[in-house]
């Protein structure tokens, strides 16, 4: 039966120095380390040599002791790949620490506009009027007028009257209210009247105008005509138009300080992408006992 120690030198081997495990893996770590393979290895077994192997070692071993470091290798990379790629994109991330936010927008357009426009017309106007103006005002010359008047008016009266008389003349007695008729009888008393009457008019009235405004129009206005307008009028237009256009926003989203940021970034980068594989291949291959 072997003893420990032999056992632990035999393990030892099992994580050889050159050509050992990194060196299987061929993991491809971001180029701002510019670290190899071989160096890989060294730094692995110079931190972690001495530590007791994991199970997963020794059975890999057993099973194919040409193949194991090949298994072994494949093995890590599956289950840790995923996370140091995740990792080394964020190492190889380029970014200002200060300006958190950044959006750039690229925009090219191309516009071709062409276009005819045509309009036809064809007007025409005729035109035939014909306007007759005759008007006369006349007052010119002499007005006269005369009224001739001449008459007589003669009136003859001759008129008889005969009067009947029957009247008593009566004498009274002193102290007597009854009269005595005297001289009493009945005689006709004849009246006449023989009289001439005239009106006689003669003479004349006469006046006189005199004027002197004359004012005659005569003529005839005549308008025939026609207006035609005949044309075809286009507009052709084309034109081409490009842009290209970036838009860049950039600065700092939320209420976080610049000394905050800047606190940030020297704790992502004291952070070491190397150490954090060697700790994921540490804690597959070995337990947490020194020899």
């Amino acid at each position: 039966m072997e003893t420990m120690e032999l056992i632990q030198k035999k393990i030892r081997e099992m994580i050889p120095l050159n050509n050992g495990i990194f060196s299987a893996m061929e993991y491809p770590y971001p180029s701002v380390f510019q670290i190899t393979d071989q160096e890989m290895d060294f730094m692995f077994a110079t931190n972690y040599g001495l530590r007791t192997i994991a199970p997963v070692v020794v059975v890999a071993y057993e099973q194919d002791s040409d193949t194991y470091i090949a298994t072994l290798a494949q093995m890590i990379k599956h289950m840790y790949a995923p996370k140091w790629d995740k990792l080394a994109a964020l190492v190889n991330l380029q970014y200002d620490p200060i300006h958190n936010y950044s959006d750039t927008v690229h925009e090219e357009i191309t516009e071709d506009i062409e276009g005819s426009d045509t309009l036809t017309h064809n007007t025409t106007v005729s035109n035939s009027e014909q306007v007759d103006n005759d008007t006369s005002v006349s007052d010119s010359g002499t007005e006269r007028t005369v009224v001739s008047k001449q008459g007589s008016k003669t009136r003859t009266d001759n008129l008889s009257e005969v009067v009947a008389n029957t009247d008593e003349d009566n004498v009274f007695g002193f102290n007597s209210v009854q009269a005595v008729g005297s001289d009493t009888g009945a005689s006709n008393t004849t009246r006449t009247n023989t009289g001439t009457q005239g009106t006689s008019e003669t003479g004349s009235d006469e006046s006189t105008k005199y004027g002197g405004l004359v004012h005659t129009t005569d003529g005839t206005v005549v308008t025939e005509g026609s207006k035609r307008t005949t044309g075809t009028e286009g507009t052709e237009r084309a034109s081409n138009r490009e842009r290209v256009r970036d838009l860049t926003h950039l600065g700092n989203i939320g209420n976080i300080t610049t000394q905050q940021l800047m606190n940030e970034e020297i704790k992502l980068w004291r952070w070491n992408f190397i150490q954090e594989i060697l700790n994921d291949v540490k804690d597959f291959l070995t337990i947490p006992v020194y020899d």
